[in-house]
């Protein structure tokens, strides 16, 4: 494998690492629709303020979030809303999707391999 391509793949592999977490996945979600100070976001979502920074400063190692001082808060934001795609591909949703029918109905991408095959 050229070294250039590994490359590529050991970045891709951190970046589904790093939403390999269910608390870092709530924390994309409510950044979905706004901005969140951190000191806020980790009391909306009922964690310890250092235990969400941790959780942001991985999300903002591999692009996802933007983090920005405001005075004495710091300020985070979504900056990658195709997230959401890849999510709907990643089952985001209440119920199982067990088979390929269900694929088909909520895989929304136009990229989307099953959806395409039909």
């Amino acid at each position: 494998m050229e070294q250039s391509c590994e490359k590529k793949l050991t970045q891709a592999a951190q970046f589904l690492r790093a939403l390999g977490h269910p608390m870092r996945l709530a924390m994309v979600q409510a950044l979905k629709d706004r901005q969140w100070c951190v000191c806020e976001l980790a009391s909306y979502l009922k964690l310890n303020k250092s235990v969400a920074s941790k959780h942001l400063a991985t999300l903002k190692n591999v692009g996802v979030i933007k983090m920005t001082k405001e005075g004495t808060q710091v300020i985070c934001s979504l900056i990658m809303p195709c997230i959401f795609d890849m999510l709907l591909c990643a089952n985001f949703f209440e119920e199982p999707m067990n088979t390929l029918s269900k694929s088909q109905k909520y895989c929304k991408t136009d990229s989307c391999i099953i959806r395409n095959e039909q």
